[in-house]
């Protein structure tokens, strides 16, 4: 009896659940480090909390972009037969550093935003202006989507292909 189950479908969601574990905890630090999350949450104003929870929902939208090509390259690896874990884990490394980058380019492209766009450095600034959050969290949560279609695309270039014969 074939199972339903097997270690070749658990080993990339071991690895998304570990990359994505590593780009929050740095998230989170790097957010306590500009004073945007602070202890207890209850202290925290609406448009900051706003703020935040957009660049926590960004960078996790940007993460989960290599979901559809980690689970395609354990189907060709498995295929292979012999180095299997050398090559997933190469493939692996590639992808995590392009959404390392992807991610470093979205911070980059919020601080530019919020200094090129009028109003912006303004309502970063001003702790009761939540009209002002509310746009910098659309225009965040825009670049994100931006960046995981981009980055979507090039790790389908990086991907190797499935091929089924049967």
């Amino acid at each position: 009896m074939k199972s339903i189950l097997s270690m070749y479908d658990l080993i990339p969601v071991i690895l998304l659940v570990l990359q994505t574990f590593i780009l929050l905890l740095s998230i989170v630090s790097v957010l306590r480090k500009i004073k945007l999350l602070q202890l207890p949450f209850a202290g925290i104003a609406y448009p900051k909390l706003l703020i935040t929870a957009a660049i926590l929902l960004s960078t996790m939208m940007i993460s989960f972009a290599d979901i559809d090509g980690l689970m395609q390259s354990v189907r060709v690896f498995h295929n292979y037969g012999d180095g299997f874990y050398r090559n997933l884990f190469f493939k692996f490394s590639q992808f995590i550093l392009l959404i390392m980058l992807s991610e470093f380019l979205f911070a980059l492209l919020f601080f530019v935003s919020i200094r090129i766009i009028p109003g912006f450095r303004q309502s970063f600034a001003d702790q009761d202006d939540l009209p002002g959050a509310i746009l910098l969290s659309i225009v965040m949560l825009l670049l994100a989507f931006l960046l995981y279609c981009c980055t979507t695309e090039v790790m389908e270039k990086l991907t190797p292909k499935y091929i089924n014969f049967s």
